[in-house]
């Protein structure tokens, strides 16, 4: 994990925090799977008993969960998702889109890239993230922030889950 220091920007005043230097990968995923027999909602919606991800693949960013499963991790792990304001003052300093080595439509390895002044890999050019954060666009489902990734994020549903969005966690001291 890498420390980020109290400070401010553009969404306003943050205390300092840890964050994970990379997105959390499908190996650490995988361990929170066996280790507690949890079935991500993109396997219960596929009719699956058990979570997989392609072979050769264990230090890519997890995908294809959605906010409750980042969440579920995160609990497990003992940390959280970072709010909307955490993400980008870890990632202000992220200032160049490194998307070499993902494979069209893919991913790849993470901290493959060069960190940012933080030491944060992956912020940019990599998948999209999930944060704490929601807003109220309207309708019936509450959507989530997601941020970083080659664009930026747009909101998505609590339950909803594509193969570019990952996520990292923070932990916070206070």
């Amino acid at each position: 994990m890498v420390w980020i220091p109290s400070g401010s920007c553009e969404l306003g005043p943050v205390d300092g925090f840890w964050v994970d230097a990379c997105p959390v990968t499908n190996q650490e995923f995988a361990a929170f799977t066996r280790e507690t027999g949890y079935c991500p909602v993109a396997c219960r919606e596929a009719g699956q008993i058990q979570w997989r991800y392609p072979e050769g693949w264990d230090d890519h960013p997890v995908t294809d969960v959605s906010w409750v499963d980042a969440v579920a991790y995160a609990a497990w792990a003992g940390k959280a998702l970072p709010t909307e304001a955490e993400w980008a003052c870890a990632a202000h300093d992220a200032l160049a889109c490194d998307t070499g080595g993902a494979q069209p439509g893919g991913t790849r390895p993470v901290a493959t890239g060069s960190p940012n002044g933080y030491g944060l890999y992956d912020v940019f050019g990599g998948v999209r993230e999930w944060t704490a954060d929601w807003h109220p666009i309207g309708g019936p489902v509450p959507l989530k922030v997601v941020k970083g990734g080659t664009r930026t994020g747009q909101p998505q549903p609590v339950h909803g889950h594509a193969g570019n969005i990952g996520f990292r966690c923070v932990v916070r001291t206070g």
